[in-house]
């Protein structure tokens, strides 16, 4: 899951709060991303759609520059992976106000999910997973499926991931193809209701 950032001079403390701040000022609050078509973006248009409120985008090269802004205050908000917050969100630096999974996250368990904070089914996950080229025989996607699912089994790899705020689901080629599938209609079609250009 990726979470909500503000910095801590924005007045609000909350996704509730933060909302109602959006919906007071329509186009004028700023969000920092790492350009149209990232992670960043996506998960922000995700949630201007759920929630009804406009937000501005401000693009830099990269999410790491983007979070000093927001942490710099030049920006006051936006959405990034757990990890990358993770000590950020400890020193004070930012606030998190909201994790994008539907559960909180165990690396932020006081950080209530942004769909229990008034936002009911918001859910983005960034994944990641493993392909092969179209026509690779069948006994070796099974091999490979396999000794991928061992390996997220493994107590180090599940130790070491869900540190840095990863939530690991093996699965086989099959639901695998149809999550795919499901994710590209999903944002598919929220790029063609936003408008948004992605490269």
């Amino acid at each position: 899951p990726m979470v909500l950032l503000v910095n801590p001079s924005l007045p609000a403390k909350s996704v509730k709060e933060l909302i109602t701040l959006a919906k007071s000022r329509p186009g004028k609050l700023n969000y920092a991303s790492a350009g149209t078509g990232s992670a960043i973006f996506l998960a922000t248009e995700l949630f201007k759609s759920a929630t009804d409120i406009e937000l501005v985008q401000i693009a830099y090269k990269g999410g790491g520059p983007a979070l000093a802004e927001v942490i710099g205050g030049q920006v006051p908000m936006m959405f990034i992976t757990v990890a990358a917050a993770m000590a950020h969100v400890k020193a004070g630096r930012v606030l998190a106000l909201g994790v994008t999974s539907l559960q909180r996250s165990a690396a932020y368990p006081e950080v209530p999910s942004i769909a229990e904070s008034g936002v009911p089914g918001f859910e983005f996950h960034l994944w990641q997973a493993m392909i092969a080229p179209a026509g690779v025989m069948r006994p070796i996607i099974t091999q490979l499926n396999g000794d991928l699912n061992a390996a997220l089994g493994n107590a180090d790899v599940k130790e070491r991931l869900s540190g840095l705020g990863a939530e690991l689901a093996g699965s086989t080629p099959e639901r695998a193809a149809e999550f795919i599938r499901t994710e590209h209609a999903k944002w598919g079609q929220l790029i063609r209701e936003t408008g948004a250009r992605v490269d």
